[in-house]
Parts: C-alpha cells; structure tokens; sequence
C-alpha cells in the first residue's frame, strides 16, 4: 500500500508540472489584424492557434454586444502590438474553432458570455443560416484564449437532455487524435454542436 501511495504522490507531481497554473493565468493583452483587443493566456501565445486567433472573424450570440474599443494607439514591442487601455469584457470567453486539424480550414472564433450555453444557430445571422452550415458538426480542432476549460457537447442545449457528458478542454489542435488525459477526444471530431465555458 506505501509503494502505491508513493507512486500515486510521485505522479501528482509530475502532472501539476505538465500544466503550470501560474503560466495558464498569466496574460497578455494582444490587438488583433482588425484593431480588436483580445487577452491571450501566455500559453496560447505560444501555440499554433494564436495567429489564427489574431486574423479569424470574431462572432457574437444573438442579445451579446461586442465589446467597444476605446480610442487609444497600441505599443508595438517585438513586433506584437499590446495595448492596455482597452474595453475588452472579462466576461466573454473567446473560442477559436476550425473545420482542420492543426487550426486549417474554415477558422472563426466564438465570442460569448461566461457560463452561456450556446450552439452555432445561436450565432447565425438573422434568418440564415450561415455559420451553423459552416460549422455545426464539422469542428477538428479549437482553443481558448485564456486556456480555460470549456466543456463541448454533440447537441444543443449543453446536456440537458443527459445524453451527453460532454468533452472538457481548452486546446486541441487534432480532435481525431485520442489524448492519455482523455480518449474520448475523438468521439467529438466533426461532432460537436453547443459548448459553455
């Protein structure tokens, strides 16, 4: 039983190192290609989705209002443009999601409101149908900007059915691929239909 404790403590270790808490919280604040400002997690600025996440159309819910930018002109160090004078709203989450692996394909990222349950008909415009053709059913990698979790589901409405336990992430770049913290990744390749974060 010492042995199987010891080993148990030992492997704690080593999977709170693999995720730095600290790292994850940190953030930057980033002016993206259309002079929005977004935060970014340090983690995601070093990750294959953050240029994407810099040049993708950003989409709202129906009732959400995008956050308004204030009048100033960003610093540009290292060839990033940051800026801390800005309107961003804590309380929008910003998920990336593209129909290719490796953040290819028909990328947009998915603005909404903390704790929200929503679904790409929820981002439609009004009377099309427009980005849950484009999207629903079709999703092969997403990300977070703040590399926190959100849970995905295969249906509208998040569970509430009970069907669906969901799939927590916040980064994968390859749904198809089965991850050791969770294999059930791929059961949500070209599946996944409403989210809340």
């Amino acid at each position: 039983m010492q042995i199987f404790a010891t080993a148990l403590m030992a492997a704690a270790g080593v999977l709170s190192a693999a995720v730095d808490p600290a790292a994850v919280a940190r953030q930057s604040i980033q002016t993206r290609a259309s002079g929005d400002q977004m935060a970014f997690s340090n983690v995601i600025l070093n990750s294959a989705a953050y240029n994407v996440f810099l040049t993708a159309d950003i989409r709202y819910p129906a009732g959400t209002e995008p956050p308004r930018p204030k009048d100033s002109v960003p610093n540009v160090q290292n060839k990033v443009a940051t800026n801390t004078n800005f309107d961003e709203d804590p309380n929008i989450v910003y998920v990336l999601q593209c129909t290719g692996n490796g953040f290819r394909g028909d990328c947009t990222v998915f603005g909404a409101p903390k704790g929200r349950c929503v679904s790409y008909f929820d981002f439609n415009s009004q009377g099309k149908k427009d980005i849950s053709d484009r999207f629903n059913n079709k999703i092969t990698s997403l990300s977070t900007n703040t590399g926190g979790v959100c849970q995905f589901y295969k249906y509208t409405g998040c569970d509430e059915s009970g069907w669906d336990r969901g799939l927590a992430t916040s980064y994968n770049d390859n749904l198809a691929v089965p991850l050791k913290q969770d294999p059930r990744t791929m059961l949500y390749q070209n599946k996944i239909t409403s989210w809340r974060c």
